[in-house]
């Protein structure tokens, strides 16, 4: 049960990212608000539910493969199962610094 929802979390996660980055690696100063406005409602509009979606199913499987005996019962204790591991908490952490960014970032506007 946790492999595959870690397997799938990481996958949906990438999913939204990966175009995600290379469309704002993409963004150039001279691009017009009109161009750069698209992109961002792309992003916002159809990727992000992806990142979230696969973000919350990497890190619920992150957080309940906590032991050894749990990480063996799922058939995790090869390469891949670690690159998956490794991946859902890279995901966790990258999902929390966002998360603490914007809550900041709203904080931060109502106490001016």
């Amino acid at each position: 049960m946790y492999k595959s929802r870690l397997v799938w979390g990481d996958i949906i996660f990438l999913i939204g990212f990966v175009p995600a980055f290379m469309l704002l690696n993409g963004l150039g100063a001279d691009d017009s608000l009109s161009a750069a406005s698209a992109v961002g409602l792309f992003i916002f509009v159809v990727l992000f539910p992806f990142m979230g979606l696969g973000g919350l199913m990497a890190s619920s499987a992150v957080f309940r493969l906590t032991s050894i005996e749990k990480i063996n019962n799922s058939n995790l204790n090869n390469l891949f199962g670690r690159i998956f591991i490794v991946l859902g908490w890279l995901i966790l952490i990258t999902m929390l610094l966002v998360l603490g960014l914007v809550i900041y970032g709203f904080l931060l506007q109502y106490a001016t």
